[in-house]
């Protein structure tokens, strides 16, 4: 089952709109992340869980601590944040060079506050960080052609499930 955060729930959905604005406090903004991985979990993933389904869920806790640590969060306190969520059995980092991540989101026609230059820079140095945090963790480098990514990223999963 292929999900995502923030969630299509009524709590993921009220975040979106404040991703446009750039005065929502790095901590509150945080708090609202957690709180919508705590409703997706309860009425998407676990149920999934339960009925047996392997679970693809696009941004999850790493997603959290990575921009909160790029938004000057402590990371202390954004694990303490995560804490009592289910953890992954496999994480995937996608993280092209930065050049390339940049490129792309220039490429967009729309973006929000999460996307300006320098703040993506430290979002990228703190996946980067983070990886040594997650031993379930594979670093992907998605620069290369779709077909190639998803053939590696498959392989690395079959290995794993």
């Amino acid at each position: 089952m292929l999900t995502a955060e923030p969630s299509d729930g009524a709590i993921g959905a009220s975040i979106r709109p404040l991703l446009k604005e750039q005065n929502v406090p790095p901590d509150a903004l945080q708090m609202l992340f957690t709180a919508d991985r705590a409703e997706h979990l309860s009425r998407v993933i676990l149920p999934a869980l339960e009925e047996g389904k392997v679970v693809i869920c696009d941004r999850y806790i790493p997603s959290t601590i990575a921009y909160g640590m790029a938004l000057g969060l402590e990371k202390a306190w954004l694990q303490e944040l995560n804490k009592n969520f289910i953890q992954c059995h496999l994480l995937f980092l996608l993280l092209p060079p930065l050049t390339v991540s940049r490129s792309r989101v220039h490429e967009r026609r729309s973006s929000d506050a999460l996307e300006e230059d320098t703040l993506q820079e430290r979002v990228y140095n703190a996946y980067s960080e983070l990886q040594k945090d997650y031993p379930e963790s594979c670093v992907v480098d998605t620069s290369a052609e779709i077909p190639d990514v998803a053939s590696q990223i498959t392989g690395i999963a079959d290995e794993c499930l």
